[in-house]
This record gives C-alpha cells, structure tokens and sequence, in this order.
C-alpha cells in the first residue's frame, strides 16, 4: 500500500499545539523533528553510551504526517492550512511550508534480516535460523539464534565477551551457575572503601524466544501443583485441624502446620506463601519475621504463574520498612525475591516434569 507524506515546517514554539491540532483533525502519528537540545532527564532516560553531537537549535520544527492513497488529501490539507492561518494571530507558526512525497509500506518487522549474518566469536559459529551451517562448520559449537522481539543478535561488544566467560567456567550439560553481584559500599577498619558482593544463583529455565512464550502452556491440575509445590519445600508438612492461618511455617520445628478442609485453591496459596518462608529461613538464612512480605510477594508470583486465583493478594500499601527503604538496598531485596521464585519453580518444575504421564505409542508417531 502506498501512502502520501506531507513534511510541514514550522517553529519549536508551536509544535506541540500544531500536533495536537493534527490529531484533532483525525491525524494520528504525527512524528516531530527539532534540534531542542537533550534535557539531564533526557539523557538519563537514554540507553546510549555516546551521545550525538547535535547542531544548534535554529528554532524550527518538522512535522510529518501520512495520509492513505483513499483520503481525501485536498480537504483535509485545506483544512489544515485553514487552522495554521488562524494560530498566527496569536502564535509564531513559522513557514508553515508543507512538502508531499509518496512512501510505500515496508515488512519492517522481517526485512532486518537481509543485514544479519552468522558469524563466529572464537571457535562458536552463531547463525540465525533463516540460514544453513556449511559442511566446513559443521565439527563447531554452533548457536542457533532467533532474535525474534525477544532479545538481541549476540553481535555488541559486551554479549560477546559474556559468552567467551561463559565458555571458560561453564561446564557442558550444567544446569546453573553461581556469579557474584556487586553490593554496596562499606568502610573498612583502616578507613578505606571496600565494596561486598554478595553469591546469586543464574538457572537455565528457558530456551526459547518471546514468541514461543507467547504459546499457551500446558495446563496443570491444582492436584498436581500442589504436589508439585510439596516437592519444592525443603521442610515437611503436618496437618493440623485447629489452625488460625490456611499454613505456618514453625522454624523452630522446620516443619509447615497446614489447616485441614482448605479447598485446593486455598492450600496452593497458603503453602507457597510458607513453602517461601522456609526457602528464606532454611536456605538464606533468614527469620521469618524478616522475610513475611518477601514470602508474600513469592506466593503472589508462584500463584500468578501457574494460573492459580491471586484475587485474595492485596498490595495496596509497602509495609513501613520497604516505603522507606533506599533504592539499592531495594533492589537487592527484589533481587533475593526472585532468587527464591527461581528456587521453587525450578524444584516444581522438576516435580511436574517427573511426574507427567509417558507418552503412548500411538502418541508418539
């Protein structure tokens, strides 16, 4: 389909009215360019390591527009010259010029790949799926890559050297890896500053693209998770009829009380919720008390996981210690969340996976 471009020149000044006035008009996607310099906020927000040189601003600004081949160009031009002659009268709309071209539509999302070759990264061939391994490449560790929207094309500098770590350290047929987060800074006896690191635990749970994500999983009974999330606990579990909560968690005895007569729903939830507790308390070495809402969140995200009901899950409020918390020691809270989330499910994943029914014959073919 081809479509009309109209690139209209006017001041920095009147942009922003001057857009809105398009999309008032039934224009949508109006794209601004300027030489407004960057603003600090600007350039914080910019995942850019080198900023460009931009020229001076020399006041003016271009506004382009498309229109399909079926609209009526004439009248709606008309119409916009109409209300840029109107804003003059109290508004510095510039030239007010308004250039015409004709652009076609570009598959954006696949043509990319006519510039993205395989390539090699010591004795590692990375090739994407769209292309064949040549017989001379065929005895090397290859990596098949989809990029996809998911994720880069492994060509940055920084990717590369990563992989190179990851092959030194890494061992064939590993499952996860042990690396060390930097922490905060502290001041040692002699005065100087040192910084901690702390030890994180990097599971391989995935391998595929966002587009694969995207696939409906295969659904799970609430018997089999709750199974699966007995598994996952490194305590035993005890019954219990009279029980003011749906589960405890009792680090004294490293045992979790569960109520009796809970729907299954009501038991997922309630376990997950302690099942955490107990990965804080007898794998991290941290007191209950310490780690309820970090237990909480942990529930919260299992649940939402697999499917399971998290309407009884109320965030409306940060308890006292989180709301006042600074931002790295925050993140490192976060992070120890998701080091326990990645715990449970890697163990229920296990527990699923062994307990799923073979395949018949018939299946299989």
């Amino acid at each position: 389909m081809k479509w009309n471009q109209f690139r209209l020149t006017t001041t920095t000044q009147a942009e922003d009215i001057v857009s809105s006035m398009l999309m008032d008009l039934g224009i949508e996607g109006v794209q601004i360019e300027d030489k407004v310099p960057l603003t600090k906020e600007d350039k914080e927000q910019m995942f850019v390591d080198i900023l460009p040189d931009l020229p001076e601003d020399d006041g003016k600004a271009y506004l382009t527009f498309y229109l399909g081949e079926e609209e009526d160009k004439g009248s709606i031009l008309m119409n916009v010259r109409k209300e840029l002659e109107e804003m003059r009268s109290y508004l510095d709309v510039g030239e007010c010029t308004i250039e015409e071209s004709q652009t076609e539509d570009v598959d954006w999302v696949n043509n990319w790949k006519q510039y993205f070759h395989q390539f090699y990264i010591d004795d590692i061939l990375v090739i994407p799926s769209w292309e064949k391994v040549e017989e001379k490449d065929e005895d090397r560790l290859i990596i098949h890559i989809d990029p996809g929207t998911a994720f880069g094309t492994g060509t940055h500098e920084t990717t590369q050297l990563c992989i190179r770590q990851l092959k030194k350290y890494v061992e064939k047929g590993a499952q996860k890896i042990t690396i060390l987060e930097p922490g905060k800074p502290y001041q040692r006896e002699d005065g100087t500053t040192a910084f901690g690191c702390q030890m994180k635990v990097v599971y391989d749970i995935s391998q595929t693209t966002a587009k694969d994500r995207q696939k409906p999983q295969e659904l799970k009974s609430m018997r089999e998770l709750v199974a699966a999330m007995i598994d996952a606990s490194p305590v035993s579990f005890v019954p219990i009829e009279e029980l003011e909560l749906p589960a405890f968690y009792d680090s004294g005895q490293q045992t979790i009380f569960i109520q009796t007569g809970l729907s299954e729903e009501q038991l997922f939830t309630g376990m997950a919720k302690e099942v955490s507790a107990a990965v804080f308390d007898f794998k991290h070495k941290e007191s209950r008390d310490n780690s309820e809402f970090k237990s909480y969140c942990v529930a919260y995200m299992v649940s939402s996981r697999y499917g399971v009901d998290t309407k009884a899950f109320h965030f409306g409020q940060l308890p006292k210690e989180y709301a006042d918390m600074d931002m790295q020691t925050f993140k490192g809270e976060l992070g120890k969340m998701r080091d326990v989330l990645g715990e449970i499910q890697n163990d229920m994943y296990k527990s699923l996976g062994k307990n799923k029914p073979a395949k018949s014959k018939g299946q299989e073919r």
